[in-house]
């Protein structure tokens, strides 16, 4: 009867070890699994845009921190795109409308957009890898119609779309250089309109 009952302790004590292993591994299991769906969500959140429902107030300056801003590892390459709608050519005179600026200082841009102070162009600037501020000019901007601007950074070349249609290309002599400030949207008054 005795060894009987000593098997009997065994197997209970097997059975009771299999039962905290399972739950071990259950846990773990568990664990990985959170970490995962937390690492795609994360993914999914820093490659998806920033949007501005129902538009927003152009005078009015939003800040989006640098850390929501997917950085290219390799080659510097960036698209902003937008709708912008200017109501009042009048405001802010003689200053320039800006529409978004990033940049850590007033000398590096990368990039700066923003609408010439007395003329109705959109000028674009990006700083390269050298120091030197590459600016594209497009000329007589639409007013009052909402229209849709990209701003595209590839490799060396700067692209200014309106529409749809390439408006304007520009090479610079150097790369794009990243830089880690916020991105300034209608900074420092904008422009008197709204912004998509």
């Amino acid at each position: 009867m005795d060894t009987i009952k000593d098997k009997f302790t065994n197997l209970s004590s097997a059975i009771g070890n299999t039962s905290m292993t399972y739950k071990i591994i259950t846990l773990i299991v568990v664990v990985v699994v959170i970490f995962l769906v937390y690492k795609k969500y994360s993914q999914y959140k820093a490659q998806n845009p920033y949007w501005f429902k129902n538009g927003k107030d152009a005078r009015v300056q939003e800040k989006i921190s640098d850390l929501l801003i997917p950085r290219a590892e390799i080659n510097v390459e960036y698209t902003y795109h937008m709708f912008v709608y200017v109501d009042e050519w009048d405001y802010n005179i003689y200053w320039f409308k800006p529409i978004l600026v990033k940049s850590m200082n007033m000398n590096q841009f990368c990039p700066a957009l923003y609408l010439e102070p007395v003329k109705n162009n959109l000028v674009a600037v990006v700083t390269s890898e050298t120091g030197k501020n590459h600016s594209v000019v497009v000329e007589d901007f639409p007013l009052k119609r909402w229209t849709h601007v990209a701003l595209v950074v590839k490799g060396v070349n700067i692209e200014i779309y309106i529409n749809g249609l390439l408006a304007k290309t520009l090479p610079m002599d150097a790369p794009a250089k990243q830089n880690e400030g916020d991105l300034l949207v209608c900074p420092w008054g904008g422009f008197s309109g709204q912004l998509s």
